[in-house]
């Protein structure tokens, strides 16, 4: 009898931490889509165009240039950003923050990171997954603040940060913009071109004047 009530006080008291130690097994871990990090899928890109078509992501009215093109400086097949473009205001100064970023397209904000990573990240950056795409998702880093949550669901033209110079942008010294979209085929992310914003061609000294809004 002795035997059997230890047994049985040793169950009640072991029996419970298992189910708990399980159900934090469970609990999903965040997996943030690292910026410059490469990973097993790193250096895949494919050369067409995003199926979503998308506003410029700035103030109506404003126009901004290309600073960074297709495949060079940091976009390269040493990460998922190949095909990445670098963005800034026509005729601001390389340290002027807070202009407003504003949602291309109707989508979901699937992942955002309100921390700057410091030097060799992608600062503080929003992600959005497409209504239109669910496979497509565009993202903007080394951003100054992140105006939305996870979660939300956005529609152009919202403001969901602001120009900033977080992450690798500081080391690069300039503030801008970084836009990519990638597409998910079977899992595997693929860096692919973001396509015509406001109709008008992205290309290597382009200046996009934003109609969104």
């Amino acid at each position: 009898m002795r035997v059997s009530a230890c047994l049985a006080l040793l169950c009640a008291i072991v029996l419970p931490a298992g189910p708990m130690l399980a159900a934090s097994a469970r609990t999903p871990q965040p997996h943030p889509p690292h910026h410059h990090s490469p990973s097993s899928s790193a250096g895949q890109h494919k050369d067409i165009a995003s199926p979503v078509a998308m506003h410029a992501p700035w103030t109506a009215g404003d126009t901004w240039q290309v600073i960074t093109y297709f495949g060079t400086d940091s976009h390269t097949n040493l990460n998922n950003d190949y095909y990445a473009v670098d963005w800034k205001p026509v005729g601001e100064s390389c340290h002027q923050v807070g202009d407003p970023i504003l949602a291309p397209a109707a989508g979901t904000v699937t992942f955002e990171l309100t921390t700057d990573g410091g030097i060799g990240s992608g600062g503080k950056q929003v992600w959005i997954t497409f209504d239109d795409a669910p496979s497509v998702t565009v993202h903007f880093e080394h951003l100054d603040s992140v105006l939305v949550g996870l979660n939300a669901h956005v529609n152009p033209p919202d403001e969901i940060g602001t120009l900033g110079e977080t992450g690798l942008a500081v080391d690069e010294n300039c503030a801008h913009l970084e836009m990519g979209v990638r597409k998910y085929i079977q899992g595997v992310p693929y860096s692919i071109k973001p396509g015509p914003l406001d109709g008008q061609r992205v290309t290597p000294h382009a200046q996009i004047t934003s109609h969104n809004g």
